[in-house]
């Protein structure tokens, strides 16, 4: 479920109470539905769905020249998924319905690197709701790079509990839950991004935000995988920010923050 990027780069919101959320509720589909990969309805009311296996694709000069001259000159790459993953959770938070992850890549979130690149997901995103936008809440997609770790925390946090319209429903409150995309990598020795859902923050006092990120209690919530993980929130701020942690990468900001406004 990792994106690899080249020198060209490739996403939770549960209550404020402590009780442990799960995502163990697979969500049943036609047997002649387009969702090909699991999806798992959360007990917050949000979803998550599973990321298709990486595949091999290749480049399409490599496609057009055998097919003109017979001649097979290879060249392609490992791709991988969670780009488009986090899009069709977020599509079905704001708009209703489910995606293929796979399909959504192929249309939208295809470029030549092996992950899809941050600009290629802001225009995918915009694109996508824009085509398939019947019953999308009113809104467009934007990338900010916030400065510093607790305006990175603060603005996803105000994000999250905007009280924005969306189709994800807080169970027991019906309170509108505002997911965002965030690009982090977990491995910064190497070039492997991932992009992961989040859909909400616990723990966190934004009127004391500088101090209270450093809390063991302030966490953020992630669906990915077809899974709810969590990472404290100084674990998930270093995540993101070693985007550009790698040699190949140093010209990266240190944060890129997706959020449908």
């Amino acid at each position: 479920m990792k994106n690899i990027l080249l020198p060209t780069i490739l996403l939770s919101f549960v209550s404020q109470s402590s009780v442990a959320v799960t995502c163990n509720e697979k969500i049943k589909f036609k047997s002649n539905s387009v969702i090909k990969t699991p999806v798992y309805r959360c007990t917050d009311g949000t979803v998550s769905h599973a990321q298709p296996k990486t595949a091999y694709i290749r480049y399409q000069a490599s496609t057009y020249l055998e097919y003109y001259t017979g001649i097979d000159i290879g060249g392609g790459r490992r791709e991988s998924f969670c780009g488009a993953t986090a899009a069709a959770n977020v599509y079905n938070a704001y708009c209703k319905f489910f995606m293929n992850p796979r399909s959504l890549a192929n249309s939208y979130f295809n470029d030549i690197n092996p992950g899809v690149r941050y600009d290629t997901m802001l225009h995918g995103l915009q694109k996508q709701f824009s085509d398939m936008g019947g019953d999308c809440v009113g809104g467009y997609w934007r990338l900010t790079h916030p400065k510093t770790a607790t305006s990175f925390l603060k603005t996803m946090y105000n994000h999250l509990y905007s009280g924005k319209k969306s189709y994800w429903k807080e169970r027991g409150t019906n309170r509108s839950i505002s997911p965002v995309v965030v690009l982090i990598n977990r491995t910064p020795d190497t070039l492997s991004m991932h992009y992961v859902t989040v859909v909400g923050i616990t723990g966190f006092d934004p009127h004391n935000a500088a101090s209270s990120r450093y809390k063991s209690s302030c966490i953020v919530h992630i669906n990915e995988w077809g899974r709810r993980t969590k990472e404290t929130c100084s674990q998930f701020i270093q995540n993101a920010k070693q985007v550009n942690a790698p040699t190949m990468t140093r010209w990266m900001h240190d944060f890129y923050l997706f959020r449908y406004h």
